[in-house]
């Protein structure tokens, strides 16, 4: 993931660490280069397999009930209300002295 600023998304359903790279931008050439190829085959194999695991969460098709990015919207959307402060009405009294 080349990108300093993106904030990547369903952080709380995805574990972006177990199947991907994020380098900062201002050190992409050569040392990026040297890193890929240092890596063990084996855990280019299992980061693949890990994509491929969490793949539903960027399906907007996916058939997985419990898998896919509608359901972390919804997922994110009931933990944000549940955060909200309660609704006090469009008016109330001011505060007695």
């Amino acid at each position: 993931i080349l990108s300093d600023d993106f904030e990547l998304p369903f952080q709380d359903h995805v574990d972006w660490p177990s199947f991907s790279v994020r380098w900062p931008e201002a050190r992409v050439g050569q040392e990026l280069y040297r890193f890929l190829l240092s890596m063990p085959v084996d855990r280019i194999r299992a980061m693949k397999e890990r994509v491929d695991k969490n793949s539903c969460w960027f399906n907007y098709y996916s058939g997985q009930e419990d898998c896919s990015p509608n359901v972390a919207v919804v997922k994110m959307l009931r933990v944000r209300h549940l955060q909200k402060p309660a609704y006090v009405g469009k008016w109330w009294p001011p505060e007695a002295n």
